[in-house]
């Protein structure tokens, strides 16, 4: 919610490009945040593996609608998203 737009306004990159990144840097955090819940041992395994398989299944028709949709459609949609998303 926040790097996006920061590679946008103060980067000047491009909105599918910004998406990349913030993707990009989640990986090593990711993987880190696994590795400890690993070791003590807070990770359904199989659970883990049905949503990483949904994950990638889907991450790939992501990719493939944001390079079809409008930037500012995009851009708008997140919004929505934001805005309706509960606040806990």
């Amino acid at each position: 919610m926040i790097i996006v737009p920061v590679l946008m306004l103060a980067f000047g990159t491009s909105d599918l490009e910004a998406k990349g990144t913030s993707l990009m840097m989640m990986i090593p955090t990711a993987i880190s945040g696994t590795i400890g819940n690993l070791r003590h041992r807070n990770v359904d395994l199989l659970a883990a593996g049905i949503i990483g398989l949904s994950a990638c299944t889907m991450t790939a028709l992501g990719a493939w609608l944001a390079t079809r949709i409008d930037p500012f459609t995009g851009s708008m949609l997140f919004v929505v998203y934001l805005v309706r998303s509960p606040c806990r």
